[in-house]
């Protein structure tokens, strides 16, 4: 079992950085010690991944990384192994560089230095990951054994394109950073065989676009050559309830197969049924963020498929600085929180189930009242040439019946009423509910395509559930049109 921590992980766009000191801290983090090292393994997790950030310590335009951080990093990794744990070294981040203040700074001040994956960028991009990584394996190499494990990148992403995290497969600028971060995994792998010693032979984990599932189990994902046999792991991030502010509320079965059933069954098809193991260097719930019963259910089904006999697979259990997501336990009294969940991932490493009290269960099972009647709107909304409403997809989970009807009263502003159901499924696309084959104009208007040309004041439309299913898990049923107010919406039996 895993857990991460992210050593130095300076993200925050308006933190400034000073470079007379010591040490710079994380906000709301200490400085990492032996203690909290030991801290982490005594709750009996085997292996801490430390995910370094060194892109505000340059100190010079050839991508210098100031040593009193690479002193740090150096620090944090023997102190988890002085534990008996092995560490994996993960390349950084990009998340930062779609903040315009980091931009800036990276283009205007030597101390900063970023990368994304765009053709636009490589040179600079490219130039900045190898003199990194070649600054990594000089300082971490020979006096390591296998306990040091490195991994490429952490999800590296095209940040300014339209598919950033939505990847995909048949997209022009997709098929083009595909192969870019080919390159860039090829080039590190390079670099750090290339430095000889206990490097030459240490295991590396190979990120995909984004680090999702998705994205390393396409064709266009290419696992790097490499002179050493079966040392090479893909390595993949999967929050199967979300991130904030993306994250869902409750654990649903859409949720179950298409964020995790999928996902292990992509995963067998692209590694598993070959004989590759996966790391799934990433993975969690936002601690407020979720119900905790709704987050030890989702884990109970994902750890029964990672400790699958059938598979060799390990999971990093998330965790961060920041008190508002992924917050697992107390930087400076070294207390857990949320122990359930985290011993439900733990049991769940060796298959089996944590015994939730009775009383816990009785605290915090979810009771969640019927929608059926009530005005899904706080208040009419009138749409014109654009605008509309949204409801959310939670509002709708077991709350409803599979299959029901969404009555509309409205009043027509002109004779060009109309109103456009739609939503974004889990994968990002677009979908136009009057355009599934299950689901029908039973009154109150006639289709035009997609939209629903209303001639009534009450109009209403079967939904069937896997279509409910969907804009659940997408997140939002949006409700667009032409002239018209919608007063309410109701699902009704």
């Amino acid at each position: 079992m895993q857990y991460e921590a992210l050593f130095n992980s300076i993200l925050e766009a308006d933190c400034e950085i000073d470079f007379g000191t010591e040490y710079t801290c994380v906000l709301n983090r200490p400085k990492p010690s032996k203690k909290e090292m030991h801290f982490i393994k005594e709750k009996g997790f085997k292996t801490l991944r430390v995910q370094f950030n060194p892109n505000p310590h340059m100190l010079d335009k050839n991508y210098t990384i100031d040593p009193r951080f690479m002193r740090n990093l150096k620090q944090v990794v023997d102190f988890a192994i002085e534990e008996g744990m092995y560490v994996i070294v993960c390349g950084p981040a990009n998340d930062f560089m779609s903040e315009e203040t980091w931009v800036e700074k990276v283009a205007n001040d030597i101390h900063f230095a970023g990368y994304t994956i765009s053709q636009e960028s490589k040179k600079e991009s490219k130039a900045f990951i190898q003199a990194v990584w070649k600054q990594i394996v000089a300082a971490l190499n020979n006096s390591y054994d296998e306990h040091l494990i490195f991994e490429t990148l952490n999800e590296p992403t095209d940040r300014f394109h339209e598919h950033t995290f939505q990847e995909k497969t048949d997209c022009a600028v997709c098929k083009k950073d595909f192969a870019l971060l080919n390159e860039y995994n090829q080039m590190i792998v390079d670099t750090i065989r290339a430095s000889g010693g206990n490097n030459a032979k240490r295991f590396i984990m190979v990120e995909g676009l984004g680090g999702g599932f998705g994205t390393i189990t396409t064709n266009l994902f290419k696992l790097p050559k490499d002179k050493v046999k079966n040392r090479l792991i893909p390595a993949v991030h999967n929050y199967p309830m979300g991130v904030p502010p993306w994250n869902k509320t409750y654990y649903t079965e859409s949720i179950k197969k298409n964020n995790i059933t999928d996902c292990f069954k992509a995963l067998d098809k692209a590694y598993f049924s070959k004989k590759i193991p996966v790391y799934i260097s990433e993975t969690g719930h936002a601690n407020k963020a979720h119900l905790i019963m709704e987050a030890i259910n989702c884990m109970k089904d994902f750890m029964a498929e990672v400790s699958n006999p059938k598979r060799s697979c390990a999971v990093v259990l998330h965790d961060s600085h920041n008190s508002e997501t992924f917050y697992l336990y107390d930087k400076w009294k070294l207390q857990w929180f949320d122990t359930e969940y985290i011993d439900t991932v733990l049991y769940g490493v060796e298959g089996k189930e944590f015994p939730l009290s009775a009383d816990f269960i009785k605290k915090n099972e979810v009771k969640i009242e019927s929608i059926v009647g009530k005005n899904l709107l706080e208040a009419p909304v009138e749409i014109r040439s654009e605008g509309g409403a949204g409801i959310k997809g939670d509002v709708f989970v077991r709350s409803r019946p599979e299959n029901y009807k969404l009555e509309f009263e409205v009043e027509k502003l002109s004779s060009k009423a109309t109103i456009y159901l739609a939503y974004n499924d889990y994968k990002g696309n677009w979908n136009e509910v009057m355009t599934k084959s299950k689901v029908k104009l039973l009154k109150g208007g006639s289709l035009d395509g997609a939209m629903i040309k209303v001639k009534d004041n009450t109009v209403v439309v079967s939904i069937d559930n896997a279509t409910s299913c969907e804009f659940e898990t997408g997140g939002e049923l949006y409700i667009l049109g032409e002239d018209i107010i919608i007063k309410s919406v109701k699902v009704v039996e």
